[in-house]
């Protein structure tokens, strides 16, 4: 194995923690209670954060006031859809908030360590 390999690797293996966190935040975000004002509203509902990825049908209900919050339901009896393009966008926007995220923590603990140079 070559040393140019092998650094590419450990560069890979170090940002793959990163990938987990991000569908692990993507998926927490389902969880968020989201506020539904009509009945129309409830017939698509987007779930998700940054942008709404998981569109989800929540038309069963008959709720007796609005505004109602709604979050994560079962799809076998809630219809769902996972909007794949909005999924993918959601998905860089998490991942580069926490990549700058972690580079920002890295240079702070090399400067109070005392490590003058910094390398990100």
């Amino acid at each position: 194995m070559t040393s140019k390999l092998k650094s590419k690797l450990i560069a890979q293996l170090r940002i793959a923690p990163i990938h987990y966190l991000t569908i692990v935040v993507l998926v927490a975000t389902l969880f968020i209670p989201k506020q539904v004002y009509n009945y129309e509203e409830m017939k698509a509902l987007h779930l998700g954060y940054p942008v709404g990825f998981y569109v989800q049908d929540f038309s069963r209900y008959t709720p007796l006031f609005f505004p109602q919050e709604f979050n994560f339901g079962s799809p076998w009896e809630d219809p769902a859809v996972i909007n794949i393009p909005y999924f993918i966008l959601s998905y860089f926007i998490v991942y580069l908030l926490l990549l700058l995220l972690f580079r920002m923590l890295k240079i702070v603990m090399n400067y109070f360590l005392g490590k003058k140079d910094i390398q990100v």
